[in-house]
């Protein structure tokens, strides 16, 4: 097996993973969130934007066409991605940060992680 195909085969094991993460609701005031923690387990007050990096894996998943690729050019996936760039653009400060680790932090890291995505 190349080198191609074990990452092929590892991100298509890890999508579910990832995607079992996201609020797919699009009803939800949280659709697109991908900390499960603070949609879903209502364990925190605000969301990790570090986490919308996940975007990118599933823009990747959408966008490529390899053998085994269920997700490539599915319309879900798509909706939900928008949906993953509207909640992280709706939580950023007019400084351009976001929360991280802490309510009102106005992290920079966030910002940098997220944006290099």
């Amino acid at each position: 097996m190349g080198r191609k195909e074990f990452y092929a085969t590892e991100l298509l094991k890890e999508a579910r993973r990832l995607l079992s993460a996201l609020d797919r609701c699009p009803l939800s005031a949280s659709s697109g969130c991908l900390d499960r923690e603070y949609w879903g387990w209502a364990t925190k007050d605000f969301a990790n934007m570090d986490l919308q990096r996940g975007l990118l894996v599933l823009a990747y998943l959408y966008k490529k066409d390899f053998q085994g690729n269920i997700y490539h050019q599915e319309t879900s996936l798509l909706e939900w991605i928008k949906n993953g760039l509207r909640f992280w653009s709706l939580n950023q400060y007019k400084s351009g940060a976001f929360n991280h680790l802490y309510v009102h932090e106005n992290s920079w890291m966030a910002a940098a992680f997220t944006l290099c995505d």
